[in-house]
């Protein structure tokens, strides 16, 4: 818990990962409306880690691999 309130990079990353999961979340629903598609939990869960780290290195919040993302998102925060 002492890492959500901690720098304000952290919270940004933490901020880019509940969004990336909500928009995959959505997405999903979306498909399994409209086109009768179900997803996988591991599916959605990974399409969000995806998600999260191609948002984070477009504004150069992260400049870390995929897989080091995976691994532990948090200590690829690079903004202080």
């Amino acid at each position: 818990m002492g890492l959500v309130c901690g720098s304000k990079g952290i919270r940004r990353v933490w901020s880019f990962v509940w969004f990336a999961g909500i928009w995959q979340l959505w997405k999903a629903r979306n498909e399994n409306i409209f086109k009768d598609k179900l997803f996988k939990v591991e599916e959605i869960v990974f399409m969000a880690q995806l998600r999260s780290w191609e948002w984070c290195t477009a504004v150069r919040m992260v400049s870390s691999s995929f897989l080091e993302w995976l691994m532990n998102p948090l200590s690829c925060a690079s903004v202080p």
